[in-house]
């Protein structure tokens, strides 16, 4: 004789644990359709999360490509400097902010590091610049 198949069982344990549970709970049977009686709507379901929270009500946003009727100009680009990517060892990182630092600290409140940089090539005298770095 065999066992039956793990699918035979399978509604057999489902209908058994809900038989259980609306013992053991003081919920109200299930209606005649098998579904619970409870709120009149979920709170919680996809539909209102979706809609109310994720997908705002978008009908007073001005439509995809009915912007402005000129485009937007980009603004110029200052001439007067560029932003550079320079590369420094940590002590050297560290020394730079460190002289940042100094600098708030005796009231120039607006110190950073291109400020340094800056007055550092003002004052640099290339006839002392050791020729190892």
């Amino acid at each position: 004789m065999s066992s039956p198949a793990p699918l035979e069982k399978a509604p057999i344990r489902a209908t058994t644990m809900i038989a259980k549970e609306s013992e053991s709970t003081s919920h109200p049977a299930p209606s005649s359709t098998g579904a619970r009686q409870g709120l009149a709507r979920d709170p919680l379901s996809s539909d209102d999360i979706l809609t109310g929270f994720y997908l705002p009500d978008r009908s007073d946003w001005p439509k995809h490509g009915t912007g402005s009727p000129e485009p937007e100009v980009a603004k110029p680009r200052p001439t007067h400097y560029k932003v550079i990517c320079i590369s420094l060892y940590n002590e050297d990182i560290d020394r730079l902010e460190g002289l940042v630092r100094e600098l708030k600290r005796r009231g120039h409140s607006k110190a950073n590091k291109s400020q340094v940089i800056r007055e550092a090539l003002l004052q640099i005298d290339l006839d002392k610049v050791p020729r190892h770095h």
